[in-house]
């Protein structure tokens, strides 16, 4: 539209420049209807021009890629294990190999254990040195005695000989038929006794001793001591009584193992019994636990037991004796009788008697 304007706005100038044109000669008189239908035939073609058609562009298609056709790869083939077909061996004969027939061994003399545990010596008498321990109920062949009888020379499963007290087993031969030993030990030298340790002076104490924790326990049953021939022997008993010893070593002297009480002072109120059995506890399959060496300005603690006590009785003391220095602590039972646990256990039990060992001053 804004090319028709400029179309018509030109033609309109160039009638004007023709009209000012030869000026010096006399105008042509305008010829108004011509000119008017001249300029609008012009405007009419103007306004009624086709616009130019356009070239056609021509549009190259995409070139077409031909693939080629996918290769198929065939399996390989699984491969099967073969079958294995067993072949049948043929079964081991066996052949019947003749054992010889056993030779009878007559039975000699066998010694059976009366006691719960029982020491084995190295020789006839308690100053002979322990070597093993058989249990009650043990058999071991017996093959040998000492002069009196009194000891059973006997052979340990492992091969060596030792003895045994006589009195603590029992033969399944008349004694009168065992022969004497062919070789019988002859006690140890006695030890040579060591010098005796410097007393101290008068009211001097060296030790700290203090007994605490105690407590009674009923029992009814019986316990095992080793007595003075270093055998065990059943011992029955109504309560026990358990108390920890504690001592402060203040002497420039080591307190060697064993220490313990010497004695437990038992009364009924009446009647006072001294009972010099100290028991302690011990791991039945390695003995006594090791006691500790309580050296100058050290202290240690232990525990122990007295046994038995009867129904009616109770410890009423306890005493420990170092470097002929006593040290006593006395116990009671209190304003209601039941102090330290102590307690009745009920109606004596059926039980065998069993003789308190003699107790030592």
């Amino acid at each position: 539209m804004k090319h028709r304007f400029l179309l018509l706005s030109a033609c309109l100038v160039s009638a004007s420049l023709l009209t000012a044109c030869g000026a010096d000669h006399p105008p042509p008189t305008p010829d108004a209807a011509a000119t008017e239908a001249v300029i609008a035939a012009k405007i009419f073609a103007t306004l009624n021009a086709a616009a130019p058609t356009p070239a056609p562009t021509a549009t190259v298609p995409p070139a077409t890629t031909t693939l080629p056709a996918p290769t198929t790869v065939a399996p390989s083939p699984t491969p099967v294990a073969p079958t294995l077909t067993p072949t049948a061996s043929p079964a081991p004969t066996l052949t019947a190999t003749q054992q010889p027939s056993p030779t009878a061994i007559s039975e000699g003399p066998l010694a059976s254990m009366l006691s719960a545990t029982l020491n084995v010596r190295a020789g006839p008498g308690t100053g002979h040195a322990v070597i093993a321990t058989a249990k009650q109920g043990e058999r071991l062949p017996v093959t040998g005695r000492n002069l009196d009888g009194s000891w059973l020379e006997v052979m340990l499963p492992e091969g060596r000989s030792g003895w045994i007290s006589a009195s603590l087993a029992q033969l399944n031969v008349p004694a009168g038929t065992v022969a004497a030993a062919r070789t019988i030990p002859t006690p140890p030298p006695a030890p040579t006794a060591a010098p005796a340790a410097e007393k101290p002076a008068a009211g001097k104490r060296d030790l700290e001793v203090t007994f605490v924790n105690p407590h009674y326990d009923c029992q009814q049953m019986e316990w095992f001591y080793t007595g003075d021939d270093n055998d065990s022997h059943p011992l029955w008993g109504y309560r026990a009584f358990q108390v920890d010893l504690y001592i402060k070593n203040n002497s420039p002297t080591p307190i060697e193992p064993p220490w313990r009480p010497r004695r437990w002072i038992i009364t009924d109120g009446q009647t006072d019994v001294v009972n010099g059995i100290v028991w302690q506890w011990v791991n039945r399959n390695t003995g006594y636990y090791p006691q500790p060496v309580i050296q100058p300005g050290q202290g240690a603690g232990w525990t122990f037991l007295a046994f038995p006590i009867d129904r009616h009785q109770w410890v009423k003391a306890v005493e420990f004796v170092w470097n002929d220095q006593v040290y006593r602590q006395e116990f009671d039972l209190g304003q209601f009788g039941n102090a330290h646990n102590y307690q009745d256990c009920g109606f004596i039990k059926s039980h065998t008697e069993r003789p308190t060992p003699t107790p030592r001053p």
